[in-house]
Order: C-alpha cells, then sequence, then structure tokens
C-alpha cells in the first residue's frame, strides 16, 4: 500500500551522521538529502518486487542497491551511499577532515 501511494511521487530523504574525535572532542555532523522520484506503479509490479526483494525491513520498502532501483525514476544525492545506510563519502571527508589515516599498508581502513 504504501509502495502504491508513492507512485509517480517525489520524496526527499534525510540521512544524518555525526563523527567524535574522542581524542580531539571534536564533534562533526552533517546531514545528507537524497531526492527520490518513483515510477508510475502499479498492483503487479509491487507485488512482484515484494515477493522477489522482500525489502521489509528498509525504509520506504525500497533497497535501491537491489531490485527496488526499477521502481524509481531517479535517485540523487550528493552521497549516493546515504540512503541505502552509513552515508560513507560524507563520513571520508569528516575523517579526512580530523587528521584520520584512511590508508594502512595499502588498505582502506574503514
Amino acid at each position: 500500500k504504501q509502495l502504491l501511494q508513492c507512485s509517480e511521487q517525489s520524496i526527499v530523504a534525510y540521512t544524518g551522521i555525526a563523527l567524535l574525535n574522542t581524542a580531539t572532542q571534536h564533534w562533526q555532523f552533517d546531514i545528507i538529502q537524497t531526492q527520490i522520484k518513483y515510477r508510475p506503479l502499479n498492483e503487479a509490479m509491487v507485488k512482484a518486487y515484494l515477493e522477489r526483494d522482500q525489502p521489509y525491513g528498509c525504509a520506504g520498502s525500497v533497497q535501491i542497491e537491489a531490485g527496488g532501483i526499477s521502481l524509481l525514476e531517479y535517485c540523487r544525492s550528493e552521497d549516493p551511499s546515504a540512503i541505502i545506510g552509513l552515508p560513507l563519502i560524507t563520513l571520508v571527508s569528516m575523517l579526512e577532515k580530523d587528521n584520520v589515516n584512511l590508508w594502512i599498508k595499502n588498505h582502506v581502513a574503514i
């Protein structure tokens, strides 16, 4: 029912992140906006998607990293990982601002 109500609608999703550097007590905060536009949806499309992906634990019932992307016309964000969960691009930027070395022995530390 929720997905059918989203048919042809545009929404904005917000993902918040906060980072505390415990050595310096420096806090950083950010809110990432993601603009989402749904395609025209019908019951058959939604039923097939729900049976295939079973996205019942997802905000908005859309797993964009899986079949849910097919329900969308677009998904726009400065940090596309934010809509899936932890905004990794934003986190890396925050860590760099706190002089955290992300590259250790040719491997990413996060």
